[in-house]
C-alpha cells in the first residue's frame, strides 16, 4: 500500500540455438559448456540489474494490510498480522459476517516512531458519525517481521432477556456476561431478529489497552453493549402469554410445597391459632391466571411482565400441631409475576424466570 514496486516483463526472443545451428553442432561440448556457464552468469546479473531489490516491509505498510484485510473479509490473514490473535470461543465474531465495511473507512495512517523499540503507527477510523484515533503497536518476531502487538477489544451482551448476540450481519447465541473480542470497525450491534426488532446506534470500536494515547498504560474493561430499544410482535407477546400461564399450570400440578421456577410456594400455614408443619397431601388448584402485559424494561435491560391482576390459587392438606395432633388446611393465595423476566433464546422460543412468593395464611 505505501511501497510501489514494479515488475518488469521482458519480450521473447528467438532461440540462439536455431541461429546459430552450425556454431552449435561444431564446437566441442567442453567449449559449449564454458560458453553456456559464462551466458547464465551474465543473464543472472541482468535480471539483477532489472528487477530492483524488494523494500522491507515498514509498519505503517503491515498496519494498512491489516486494515484492507479486515476490510475485504480475510479475517485469517489480518489474525497472522497479530503477535497474539485469540482463540476458542472468545473468538466467536472474528468472522467476515461481522464485518461491514460500509460502515467505517480508514482516512489516515502514518508512523510516529519508536518507543521502547516498538514501531508505533497513528491510524484514524472514521464512521458515520464519529472518529477514532488508533496508536497501534508493532514489533518484530523471531523471523523479523512486523506483528502487531495490541489486544483486541472485548464486548459483553447486556442482559436483555435476548439469547443471542448480533453483530452487524452475524446473529449467533451467546451467553450473558461471557465477553467476546471483536475487531477495529464499526459496528451495530443487536439489530431486528424474526418478530424481535432492536434498534441499535453505531458505535466504533479501536483496540484494548494501549490503544490511545490517553490510555497508554490503561487496561480497557468489555464493552457492555445492548439494544437501544427492544419491540416485540403481537405474535411474540401471545406466545410469552402462553409460556406464562402453561408453566403455571404445571407448577399447580406438583403436590409439593415448593417447586423450582414457580411463582408461588408453600410458607406459614396455621389452623385456627395454631402453627402446622410438616405439611402433607398437598393439593394446588389454580382459580384464575394474573392479567398481565409483557413490557420491555429499557432502564433495566430486560422484558418484564407488568402485572395488572394477580391470579388465585388454592391450597389444601394436612399438617402436625406442636402437640402432634394432624390438622387439615385450606385457603387461598395470589398467583403474581411481579418481578418475573422473560429470556428468548436463539430460536425466539421464550422462557420465564418467576420470582417466588410464599403462600400463607398466617
Amino acid at each position: 500500500m505505501f511501497s510501489n514496486v514494479t515488475y518488469y516483463d521482458h519480450p521473447s526472443r528467438p532461440s540462439a540455438a536455431r541461429e546459430y545451428t552450425d556454431w552449435y553442432q561444431q564446437t566441442p561440448l567442453r567449449k559449449r559448456t564454458r560458453w553456456l556457464i559464462a551466458g547464465g552468469v551474465a543473464a543472472l546479473a541482468a535480471l539483477a540489474i532489472a528487477i530492483p531489490n524488494l523494500p522491507e516491509p515498514q509498519a505503517e505498510d503491515v498496519v494498512a494490510d491489516y486494515f484492507d484485510y479486515i476490510r475485504d473479509g480475510d479475517i485469517d490473514a489480518a489474525l497472522r498480522l497479530m503477535e497474539e490473535p485469540p482463540v476458542g470461543e472468545d473468538g466467536l465474531f472474528l468472522d467476515a459476517r461481522a464485518v461491514n465495511a460500509d460502515l467505517w473507512d480508514v482516512t489516515e495512517i502514518g508512523n510516529t516512531g519508536q518507543m521502547n523499540e516498538t514501531e508505533r503507527v497513528d491510524v484514524q477510523l472514521k464512521g458515520a458519525h464519529d472518529v477514532i484515533d488508533l496508536v497501534v503497536n508493532l514489533s518484530k518476531d523471531d523471523d523479523g517481521d512486523w506483528r502487531i502487538t495490541d489486544q483486541l477489544s472485548t464486548i459483553t451482551f447486556a442482559t436483555f432477556g435476548l439469547g443471542y448476540g448480533k453483530v452487524n450481519g452475524m446473529t449467533a447465541p451467546t451467553v450473558a456476561g461471557h465477553s467476546y473480542r471483536v475487531l477495529p470497525g464499526a459496528y451495530e450491534f443487536y439489530g431486528s431478529a424474526g418478530e424481535v426488532s432492536t434498534t441499535a446506534s453505531t458505535q466504533l470500536i479501536g483496540f484494548g489497552s494501549g490503544s490511545t494515547y490517553e490510555t497508554w498504560l490503561e487496561e480497557h474493561d468489555p464493552i457492555n453493549v445492548a439494544p437501544a430499544s427492544v419491540e416485540l410482535s403481537s405474535q411474540v407477546e401471545q406466545k410469552v402469554r402462553q409460556e406464562v400461564e402453561s408453566q403455571i399450570d404445571v407448577c399447580a400440578s406438583h403436590a409439593v410445597p415448593e417447586t423450582m421456577n414457580c411463582p408461588y410456594l408453600l410458607g406459614h400455614v396455621q389452623d385456627g391459632k395454631e402453627d402446622l408443619h410438616a405439611a402433607t397431601d398437598l393439593k394446588w388448584t389454580l382459580v384464575d391466571h394474573p392479567a398481565f402485559d409483557v413490557a420491555v424494561d429499557v432502564q433495566n435491560s430486560r422484558i418484564a411482565l407488568e402485572e395488572h391482576e394477580p391470579g388465585t390459587i388454592e391450597v389444601s392438606g394436612s399438617g402436625t400441631t406442636y402437640q402432634g395432633d394432624v390438622e387439615t388446611f385450606r385457603f387461598e393465595c395470589d398467583v403474581t409475576v411481579d418481578g418475573a423476566q422473560v429470556v428468548f433464546d436463539n430460536d425466539l422460543e421464550p422462557s420465564v424466570h418467576f420470582a417466588h412468593v410464599s403462600c400463607s395464611n398466617g
